[in-house]
Order: structure tokens, then sequence, then C-alpha cells
């Protein structure tokens, strides 16, 4: 090998050895980069970890069998359980037995929401479950579980307390109402019989107002007691209400028009008074908004089989009306369509609130 061709050769070994020192540099950076980003994942993750862990509320994931296969450490302080039994075991099991038929239609029917009390110390504390559906890796709901037990306990003495304001309330209003009607059956002046029928009006107004209170915080907390279900004469009902209003209208060019099916049976079955209740907040709203016109009281069979039927009722009035944007409103708690409404009509908005909700109660619906 001539001389020339060795210094060609070392140039080459050169050239080579220096691409290997650039492609070991270029490694080494990769290598940093990757140990740098993996670092970052590594903290990343105990990031999350550590939120899921210490978040206020509960995690779950639970699969296809209603088994828990992974939960946060305040699912084991609220469910007062080691991970390691909460691990595989059914979130049935910490329910408590009173509230397990609200647990299976809520699972059941999707429900995105639910609130039960669990199987733990004297069995009040309440937790509200909010699930999604994932249906990955065998998980098929992420549940969030909060504790509300506070808000119960406020929720109760809410209740406890309108309940008191209530009685402490209604009885020195009737005894108003109750006084009023005696001293009207007394000789009187047309100047003292007015301001007198003044006072008893205000009177049944303010009860009416104190009874819709009660009746929403009962509805708003589900403490509303299952609609009755017992015999009744609906002719006596519709007669009664007919006579009311009639009376009622005092003289205004208003015609109360009632058309009533000869197909009703002569007893039905159902909650009068709840009917009644709901009849009457619709058949007031008609005669307050209506200065002249009309309100049409109709009843309709509807459904009729050999084992009943059911009753449709449509109140229908020639009053100030109201847009179809804003009938969206109607049903909402303390609504008007504005507020010059409250002021020109009265009312607080419960009315129609009210009766959607005992509408509800009873397996049927309202709607404008």
């Amino acid at each position: 090998m001539t001389k020339s061709n060795l210094l060609e050769k070392n140039i080459e070994y050169e050239r080579i050895i220096q691409e290997l020192k650039i492609h070991k540099i270029e490694v080494e950076m990769q290598n940093h980069e990757l140990r740098c980003a993996r670092e970052r994942l590594e903290a990343a993750e105990q990031d999350y970890a550590d939120l899921y862990d210490y978040s206020p509320v509960g995690y779950l994931s639970i699969g296809e069998d209603d088994r828990i296969l992974r939960a946060n450490l305040t699912i084991c302080l609220l469910l007062n359980a080691a991970k390691e039994r909460i691990i595989g075991s059914r979130l049935a099991d910490y329910i408590n037995a009173q509230d397990q038929d609200i647990y299976y239609f809520y699972r059941k029917e999707n429900n995105p929401v639910c609130d039960v009390r669990l199987k733990i110390s004297d069995g009040t504390l309440w937790v509200r479950l909010e699930s999604r559906k994932r249906h990955s890796l065998g998980v098929k709901y992420l549940t969030i579980m909060s504790d509300i037990s506070s808000y119960k306990r406020i929720e109760d003495a809410k209740i406890e307390f309108t309940a008191n304001m209530n009685h402490e309330l209604r009885n020195p209003l009737n005894a108003i109402i109750g006084m009023t009607d005696l001293t009207l059956m007394t000789e009187l002046t047309d100047d003292q019989k007015m301001y007198l029928n003044h006072v008893k009006n205000a009177g049944k107004t303010l009860l009416s107002q104190v009874d819709s209170m009660l009746t929403l915080s009962k509805i708003t907390s589900g403490k509303l007691e299952d609609a009755a279900y017992i015999r009744f004469h609906p002719e006596d009902m519709f007669a009664t209400l007919a006579e009311l209003y009639k009376g009622l209208i005092n003289g205004r060019p208003i015609v109360f028009e009632t058309l009533i099916d000869t197909d009703i049976p002569a007893k039905c079955s159902g909650d009068p008074e709840r009917l009644l209740q709901v009849l009457t907040n619709l058949l007031s709203n008609a005669l307050k908004f209506t200065t002249e016109g009309k309100i049409t009281f109709q009843v309709d069979v509807v459904n009729k089989t050999l084992n009943g039927c059911a009753l449709c009722f449509t109140v229908s009035d020639t009053g100030i009306g109201i847009s179809t944007e804003n009938q969206k409103k109607l049903f909402r708690n303390f609504s008007q369509v504005d507020s010059s409404i409250t002021r020109r009509y009265g009312g607080s908005g419960l009315g129609l609130c009210i009766s959607q909700r005992l509408v509800d109660s009873m397996g049927g619906n309202i709607v404008c």
C-alpha cells in the first residue's frame, strides 16, 4: 500500500470518527430530551393522581356489572372503607336500603343525577351521584360522588321553618278572615262593607300565598306526599268551581262558560284536593288577566278504555295573552313575563310552577 493510499484511509477514518462523535452527541441530546419528557410526564401523572385522589369530591370508575374498578381517596372517606375493599365491590352495596329503588331507577333510566343515603354510621350521610357513560377499557360509567349532608340539613331546616311560619301566619289570617265574615253579617254602611270586603279579600290572597310557599317548599325538597287515589264525584267539583268563578266575576263584562263532556263517569279515581288546587290556579289566572270577553272551562274524556278513562282540562280566555317565546317562562319559580304584570295584576309567579309539579305528581302533564 502506497503512502498516498494510507493517507486517504486515515482521512476516511477521521471522517467516520467525526461522524460517530456527532451521532453520539445527537443520541445523547435525544436521550436527554426523552428523559426530560419522561420526567415531565411522570410529574404530570403525579399531579393528575394527586388531583384525582385529593379532590373534595369522590371519583369512581364503574364496570358493566356495577363493580367499582377505580376510586379516589375521597371515596374511601365517604364509604368509610379501605380502597382494597372498595375495588371490586358493587356501589349498590353501600347504598342505604331505603334508597336502593332510587339508585336502581337512576341506573336503569340513565338519569344523570340522583341523591341517596349511604349505609354507614347512622345512615344520614347524603351523597349526590352524577354519572356519565364511558364504554372504554371495561368502564361503563364515570361517577362523581359529593357529600350533600349539610345541604340536606339546611333543606330540612328550611322546610321546618316554612311549616312553622305557615302555622304562625295561617292562624292570625284565618282569625282575620273569620272575624271579617262575622262583622259583615252585622248592620254596616255600604262603605264599611266595601272596606271589610277589601280586608277579607286581602287576607284570602295572603293566605293563598302562604299555602303556595309551603307547597313549593315541599315540592322542591322532595317532601311532597304521594298523590292520593280515592273515589270522588267530578261533577260536584266542576259545579262548585263554576259557581265560585261566576261569582268572582262580580259584574265585569265577562262570560264564564263551562263545557263538560257528558261521557265523564259519575265517579272518578284520583286526588281531588290536588286537582282542585290546580284548576283553581288556572281559573284564577284566567280571571286575573281577563278584563272583558270570555273564560272557558272545558273538560273532555280522552283515552277511554274498558278499565277507565283520562280527563283533559282546558282553561282558555280572551285576556292579555302571551307570546310563544314567553310561554317558556310560565312554569318557572317566581316567574312573570315582565315585572309590570306583578305591579298591575299582583301574584308571586308560583301558581303555574306549583300546578305543573302537582300535575306531574298525579301522572299527568300540563302545557300552555
